[in-house]
């Protein structure tokens, strides 16, 4: 009868708390099982999420489904080696700045060549030395982190470039580079583009009166219902001036447009 087995520290790091839902994502592709457990397991303690393929052509549909931070690839697998599902991959515009790490006993001048060749971030060799490959995938995992926050504070920046502070529309300036791409699209397609212009009447008047605290309210108030009035996606509202507005309304003729205006009591 076998006896039951002893707890040892080694052992009981198997039974770990998994990753939180936010921990970045891995994919892992391996065709050897045990190898695929251990990488998991290696992961998973460090504080990934892990999902485990074990080829090519698995990996690439769990790539497109789940978007993962970082991709390892065991080089040769059956069905589709990790080499050409590196190639595959990179075809992907999301797949640009994403870590993909082959790992392989291949360690001759060509193989390696082929590796970088095919867009792998990384290599690294079997057998595992697997502070080594800790250390890399940290590194990698803070390099994507990285560029996502760069990404997200540069999106931020170009947006309030092209946001009027008080109207919380697109300034001027954002709205003539807009209108000539659309301009262009809708030529290139033959489709109508409209533009409405509209003032706030005797706002002049509103403002020496009420003073340009008020003044400033009412045309806040005003370019908020004239944005919620933009509902496509491709029409966008900008202001003309002190108390004028501007808008384009893309694949629209005069007729709809004039709609949209008595919709909005332009008229």
């Amino acid at each position: 009868m076998n006896q039951p087995t002893k707890s040892t520290p080694e052992n009981c790091a198997q039974i770990r708390v998994l990753p939180r839902q936010s921990a970045p994502l891995a994919l892992v592709a391996e065709d050897d099982r045990t190898s695929r457990t251990i990488l998991r397991q290696v992961l998973e303690k460090e504080g990934y999420r892990v999902i485990e393929t074990s080829n090519g052509e698995e990996c690439i549909a769990a790539y497109q489904e789940l978007h993962p931070s970082l991709v390892l690839l065991d080089g040769m697998m059956p069905v589709m080696n990790g080499f050409e599902c590196c190639t595959q991959l990179k075809t992907f515009p999301s797949s640009k700045h994403v870590p993909i790490v082959l790992v392989t006993g291949l360690g001759d001048q060509a193989s390696v060549d082929w590796a970088f060749s095919v867009g792998a971030t990384d290599l690294i060799p079997k057998p595992i030395h697997w502070p080594v490959l800790r250390q890399r995938v940290k590194l990698l995992m803070e390099r994507f982190k990285l560029y996502h926050e760069l990404e997200e504070a540069n999106q931020k920046l170009q947006h309030l470039a092209a946001v009027d502070g008080l109207m919380k529309l697109f300034n001027r300036h954002a709205f003539d580079e807009y209108l000539g791409r659309e301009w262009g699209r809708m030529f290139r397609e033959q489709k109508p583009i409209s533009l409405l212009l509209c003032d706030i009447d005797y706002f002049k008047f509103y403002n020496d009166t009420c003073g340009h605290i008020s003044g400033d309210t009412c045309i806040q108030s005003v370019a908020e219902v004239l944005s919620r009035s933009a509902q496509r996606p491709d029409d966008i509202t900008a202001p003309d001036g002190g108390d004028e507005f501007v808008a384009i309304l893309s694949n629209t003729n005069a007729e709809d447009a004039a709609f949209v205006a008595h919709l909005l009591k332009l008229f």
